[in-house]
């Protein structure tokens, strides 16, 4: 039950439960659209991009109920953006890192989705010895050690 001061300022409604789905859905039309417009430098593939994820029945579903999946989503697509481009930059790595290890906690399926992203990062820029791609590693180890750790304590792994 809410207290009363809580009701106040957030009452439990359907909107307030969807808002942040909404949020999200919107953050991943705006990442997708910009990692399409820092990839290709094309007017007409960023609005297709842009028409394409803001019509998708998948997305359009996602943001509209109040599911943690969008927020997996938004993140990944958020990290996709800092990776777009021709070379991404050791800090664009270390912010994509970071956008992936809040996305271990944004879904379930996450956990493993990340690892293996992270096993891609490794094999395509590792390989390439691209300056500061570990970066990326680094809080998407920490991430997995908090929930580790977490885990443990609470003895649900």
């Amino acid at each position: 039950m809410q207290s009363p001061r809580w009701s106040a300022f957030l009452p439990l409604t359907v909107a307030i439960e969807r808002f942040p789905a909404a949020l999200f859905g919107l953050a991943v039309v705006g990442f997708l659209t910009a990692a399409a417009w820092r990839m290709t430098g094309s007017r007409w593939i960023t609005l297709g991009t842009l028409a394409l994820t803001g019509a998708s029945p998948w997305l359009v579903i996602e943001s509209r109920v109040g599911f943690e999946t969008i927020s997996w989503v938004a993140l990944l697509s958020a990290s996709l953006w800092c990776l777009a481009g021709r070379q991404p930059t050791p800090r664009r790595f270390g912010i994509a890192g970071i956008l992936l290890a809040f996305a271990i906690y944004g879904y379930t399926t996450a956990r493993l989705e990340v690892l293996l992203i992270a096993v891609a990062l490794t094999v395509a820029w590792g390989l390439a010895k691209t300056p500061g791609w570990w970066r990326a590693l680094v809080p998407i180890a920490a991430g997995y050690a908090v929930l580790g750790v977490y885990g443990l304590l609470t003895r649900e792994l």
